[in-house]
């Protein structure tokens, strides 16, 4: 299940009162390459949604590995659902 208006709580630097996590839906995840040359780590630019806004974040790439063994879909069906612990920062 999402958490309903999250998003908006997430852009303002919180989470909803209460929330020890979010559950958001992954609607796309687009490859971002570096510009850099060398070693730069990849990174996913991903638009999210909570069921009633939605926006784009970028993935850390400490979590790059849910992406790599399919622990986080990208196809907007009803499993691809993220939970969230203290994890979202706004910019």
């Amino acid at each position: 299940m999402l958490n309903n208006g999250c998003i908006s709580y997430i852009l303002t630097g919180g989470v909803p009162e209460g929330a020890k996590d979010v559950a958001v839906q992954v609607l796309e995840m687009k490859r971002v390459d570096s510009k850099q040359q060398g070693n730069a780590p990849v990174r996913y630019r991903l638009i999210i949604s909570d069921g009633q806004h939605y926006t784009q974040a970028m993935l850390a790439t400490q979590l790059n590995g849910l992406v790599d063994d399919g622990s986080l879909p990208d196809d907007g069906s009803p499993e691809a659902v993220a939970r969230a612990a203290d994890a979202f920062r706004p910019l």
